[in-house]
């Protein structure tokens, strides 16, 4: 510890001199100006007018350095007040700070000292007492929502409180205890990804002591301890808002995972059983694994190494036994929710460009999917919205090998070939039987469909950029490649359509449910297909809707593509009574739009037959470089019927435009019918 000391009396003394050194100075600089001015500037130039510049410049910064003394000053004055530290006969007042606690100016001073403050007047009223500075509750809660992200505040705040007692804080006042510990989980978020590995190693250990069950009433603060690291989502998207420390939460979870989740889930629970001297924070669960598995799902690299550990040993490279422990353990519904949370961002790795974590993400959602399927699958209780969600979300980061497993293959991904696996490369662990089933399970949720029809279409899209590039300069060979890959999109999203008819018709309730929003799981399947697949990224809901924009709008890439939280399927939708909503009657004019808008602007149609319409339609537009391409994104139904007229007209214009008139011809004819077929074969899963 170092150990602060400092005489407010002598301070101020102190401070006084300095602003008396400023105010001679500055007497002095004017007499020596008038001077000059009198004697008519015998310097000459500019030496004189550079001079009194520089002075005031260094005046400044001694009124500056007292102003920046005395706030310290009167901060540590307030600490002390508090009833921090300790004041001798003298005046003099000595405050204890960690060594791992780095002053560097006034402002992380004063950020410190407030930290300590706040935390604590925070403690005095939960307890029931008045604060010493005489701030009321809410007053301090606005400090600490003012100061939140500041990490030497959110540091200086826990250390005060000490971290064994961050899991009680909440529960000393249960009027207040859903907005502390939710105030606790983001100044732990802040705090933990600026600690160094042994300060984060300490302090979770120190946290898990506090609810591991050695001494009466710790499994209770286990409910505290997952309000504090899960359920942040205050925007909706399924995924925690908080950012806590890789290295804080893989200590954390090693911890937990320790702890004898069947005891403490056995615990009296208040509301349950009425045993009011049982202390639990009522929402979260009891299994210790819920909060920290629910904050990996906000950091996909702490999420992989917990779940899919680097080995050497392994032939694939990763060990998946931790994960696999989890999916067989005994869950309750929000505990799952925060372990399909974890898988879900694990996957969302497959894209990575370092080969080796993009491995491990392969096998983490492989095998992800294979247990999920094998322990949940059949378990329709166990999922809620969010475990539904984020499920989906990890069956749109395998979007390849899903709409494989739809059209009837093997759960691969065609476009990387194996030469040990024809028809492509398999996903590690899990089947195509597997794959259906768990969309299955969470095709009655809206999020859900329109985030796996979503990735089906950037699949499509991804897909078709691959299939032309293996026959460059082959203008036929490149539309045939358009043509069939659309009709593969349409029929995947066709299939999803009909698993989520399926599961409707077998839920019973779903009918209400539809009748209540307007528009089917279904409609919300392909119209979240349509929206990605025409480039309409602007339409997708929460952070998918950027991410969208740079790769599901744009799959060009040859790595599959990858999102890191679901879409939201109310913002997908739109208004239909303001015209914005892009549920349509015909879908099949927006696959045939969106394959005429991919052959277009890869240079497959001449610019002579889109020049000719530039002014006629809305949706053809003139670049830059005076070159035109088609855009679909702000597209209406009557933009559509537009160019389905338009494009039969091309088909007819056989002798004028032979090559548009063949392009026109092959591209979408029969779409309709894939999505028919697809959702056909879709309504008659019966759920495994």
């Amino acid at each position: 510890m170092t150990t602060l000391m400092m005489n407010p009396d002598n301070l101020r003394q102190q401070i006084s001199d300095l602003r008396d050194l400023a105010a001679g100075a500055d007497l002095a600089k004017q007499s020596i100006d008038l001077r000059s001015n009198l004697e008519h500037d015998p310097l000459g130039g500019t030496e004189m007018s550079d001079f009194c510049v520089s002075a005031a410049n260094a005046i400044a910064d001694v009124n500056s350095r007292a102003d920046d003394i005395e706030l310290c000053m009167n901060k540590i004055i307030e600490v002390s007040e508090s009833g921090v530290g300790t004041m001798d006969a003298d005046g003099t007042i000595e405050l204890e700070l960690p060594d791992d606690v780095t002053i560097e100016s006034s402002t992380s001073l004063v950020s410190w000292a407030q930290g300590v403050q706040d935390a604590v007047d925070m403690q005095q009223v939960q307890s029931g007492r008045a604060t010493k500075t005489g701030r009321s509750y809410d007053e301090v809660i606005a400090s600490v929502q003012a100061n939140q992200e500041n990490f030497v505040y959110a540091d200086s705040f826990i250390e005060a409180v000490g971290p064994e007692n961050l899991t009680s804080l909440p529960l000393e006042n249960s009027v207040h205890s859903a907005q502390v510990a939710d105030l606790l989980g983001t100044l732990l978020a802040t705090a933990s990804t600026g600690w160094t590995p042994d300060r984060s190693q300490e302090v979770a250990d120190t946290i898990v002591e506090s609810v591991d069950g050695d001494e009466e009433g710790e499994y209770g603060k286990i409910t505290v301890l997952n309000a504090v690291l899960g359920n942040h989502d205050a925007n909706g998207d399924h995924v925690n808002d908080l950012s806590f420390g890789r290295g804080f939460l893989l200590r954390m979870a090693d911890g937990l995972d320790e702890i004898d989740y069947t005891e403490a889930k056995s615990y009296p629970y208040v509301v349950q059983h009425g045993d009011t001297s049982v202390p639990v924070l009522i929402g979260p669960g009891l299994d210790p694994m819920e909060g920290v598995l629910d904050a990996m799902g906000n950091n996909p690299i702490a999420a992989l190494d917990y779940l899919a550990t680097a080995s050497n040993s392994d032939e694939s490279g990763a060990d998946t036994t931790v994960l696999e422990n989890l999916a067989a353990r005994d869950w309750d519904e929000s505990g799952f929710a925060g372990f399909t949370a974890a898988v879900a961002a694990a996957s969302s790795l497959r894209s990575s460009t370092t080969e080796s974590v993009a491995a491990r993400a392969d096998q983490a959602a492989g095998v992800g999917i294979h247990e999920l399927a094998a322990h949940t699958g059949h378990n329709e209780e166990l999922y809620n919205d969010d475990a539904k969600a984020r499920v989906a979300l990890l069956l749109a980061n395998c979007a390849p090998e899903v709409a494989s497993a739809y059209g009837g293959g093997h759960s691969k991904d065609p476009t990387e070939p194996v030469e040990s696996a024809p028809g492509g490369k398999p996903i590690p662990g899990a089947d195509s039987d597997e794959i259906i089933l768990l969309t299955y399970r969470v095709a009655d949720n809206a999020d859900a469909v329109a985030t796996i029809g979503a990735a089906l279409a950037s699949e499509t899209s991804r897909a078709t950029e691959h299939a032309m590039a293996e026959h460059p300069d082959d203008w036929e060979s490149q539309v045939e490649a358009i043509d069939e890959q659309y009709r593969q999109g349409a029929y995947s999203a066709g299939y999803l359509a009909g698993i989520a008819d399926a599961k409707a018709e077998h839920l019973g309730e779903q009918a209400q449910a539809n009748a209540d929003q307007e528009v089917s799981n279904a409609s919300i399947a392909l119209t979240a297909f349509a929206t990605v697949v025409t480039g309409a990224i602007g339409s997708l809901g929460g952070p998918v809707g950027t991410v969208a924009g740079s790769a599901m709008g744009q799959a060009t890439s040859s790595a599959a593509i990858t999102i890191a939280a679901p879409v939201i399927a109310e913002s997908l939708m739109g208004d239909a009574e303001s015209g914005g909503s892009r549920v349509l009657d015909d879908q099949s004019q927006v696959y045939r739009a969106a394959a005429l808008q991919h052959a277009a602007n890869s240079g497959l149609m001449t610019q002579e037959t889109l020049a000719e319409v530039g002014d006629v339609y809305s949706w053809v537009v003139k670049r830059s470089d005076g070159t035109y391409e088609i855009d679909f994104s702000s597209a209406t139904e009557d933009d559509y019927k537009d160019m389905v007229d338009w494009q039969e007209e091309l088909m007819r214009a056989d002798s004028e435009k032979p090559l548009d008139s063949e392009l026109a011809e092959s591209l979408g004819a029969d779409i309709n019918g894939n999505q028919a077929t697809g959702r056909q074969l879709g309504e008659s899963y019966s759920g495994g």
